[in-house]
């Protein structure tokens, strides 16, 4: 991403910041309901054929949209350890919360790892947009 996309995108963010916070807490939301609903209850997907994949482009997706959302709030003070945190805290609150459903949901440790590297991977750009941030 060259300067100018990043320069547009962050002033995109802080311009529209109450749309991109309405995506995420939308896009949070769904992400539990997918991933805490009873499976029988979920329409038949192929989407996610392959579930640890689904799991990291999941989490690479969470986790790029709250790094943008906290560099545009916070600018470089934003900080990695601190995005990653709330990721990997969010992936083992689902797992724990599968593990306590009453129904067909399961915590699975490789989830968990998919969920996470998911997350690293996403920091890579987040990085780098952070690092062009006046």
């Amino acid at each position: 991403m060259n300067n100018s996309r990043r320069e547009f995108l962050i002033k995109l963010v802080k311009e529209r910041k109450h749309l991109f916070y309405a995506l995420f807490v939308i896009v949070t939301g769904t992400i539990l309901y997918i991933t805490l609903s009873p499976p029988d209850e979920l329409p038949k997907q192929t989407l996610f054929k392959f579930d640890k994949l689904g799991h990291f482009i999941i989490f690479f997706g969470w986790t790029s949209l709250f790094g943008v959302l906290r560099i545009a709030q916070s600018g470089k003070k934003a900080r990695l350890i601190s995005i990653l945190f709330s990721a990997v805290l969010f992936g083992l609150m689902i797992e724990l919360l599968q593990h306590w459903m009453p129904f067909q949901r399961n915590a699975e440790a490789l989830d968990m790892v998919a969920n996470v590297a998911g997350s690293l991977t996403a920091l890579l750009p987040i990085h780098m947009l952070k690092k062009k941030v006046p």
